[in-house]
């Protein structure tokens, strides 16, 4: 089974996931990982990783693979090559070197065969950094068809995946709606995103909300992002959903 049909099964009657929905568990040297954790480790005080120059140029190589008439076959090697990519750097650190080739070849590439792998990537694979590849890859069309705009806010009911989908709503004409109602049907990291991404209407609630981000830095990481802490992070996450809620009058 696809990530893409494993949220999907799970989506309850008023299109959210149920609060203690999780994908397959993620485990890191033995440590489990609650959805969207691993991401937010890495963006919010692990920093920028720099990407060996031979692995780039392996990803820019998949990249040119797709051409006209790409067979399946095309799309699993490519999803190998970006499965190995995803479990040494994770997807999240390999956004600038997708989002960057991509427009300075555009006249070498052909943009019909990436945005079907980008839908392939998305509906079809069972791992999660190639899924979350796929929604990088939207990043770069801004496409605000129904069709693909249903596809990213049923993603973003994700923890894991509502990051990603939150960087293509950015794009859209009504961005900042879609990231907020998104925000209303999350229950962990991806609510905490959704409160970075939208601006705030004051400058007090700017403040608070800052005064928050810091103070929870503070917090051991074990303690954060770890599913043996999940209890505790959860009453860190209500914090944050006070704040969003705001966002929301």
């Amino acid at each position: 089974m696809s990530i893409f049909e494993y949220i999907q099964k799970n989506i309850i009657d008023d299109d959210h996931l149920p609060e203690d929905f999780s994908l397959p568990r993620l485990e890191e040297k033995g440590l489990p990982w609650v959805d969207g954790g691993k991401d937010g480790v890495f963006l919010y005080h692990v920093g920028e990783k720099n990407i060996d120059e031979a692995d780039e140029l392996q990803i820019q190589a998949a990249i040119n693979m797709l051409r006209p008439g790409s067979t399946k076959d095309v799309f699993e090697t490519i999803d190998l090559i970006f499965s190995n990519m995803g479990e040494k750097y994770g997807a999240l650190a390999l956004i600038d070197v997708i989002q960057l080739y991509i427009p300075e070849h555009a006249t070498e590439l052909d943009a019909e065969m990436i945005f079907q792998y980008s839908i392939h990537a998305i509906t079809e694979s069972d791992d999660r950094e190639i899924v979350k590849i796929g929604i990088e890859l939207q990043e770069v069309f801004q496409v605000q068809e129904d069709d693909i705009k249903d596809l990213i806010r049923m993603m973003a009911l994700s923890d894991e995946f509502a990051l990603f989908c939150f960087y293509v709503m950015k794009s859209w004409d009504d961005g900042d709606t879609a990231i907020m109602e998104a925000g209303k049907r999350l229950h962990g990291w991806g609510r905490i995103h959704a409160v970075q991404m939208v601006e705030p209407k004051t400058a007090a609630l700017s403040n608070l909300t800052a005064k928050i981000l810091n103070f929870s830095c503070l917090i051991p990481i074990s303690v954060k992002y770890l599913r043996r802490w999940e209890s505790m992070a959860k009453k860190l996450l209500m914090t944050y959903s006070i704040i969003l809620c705001c966002n929301f009058h």
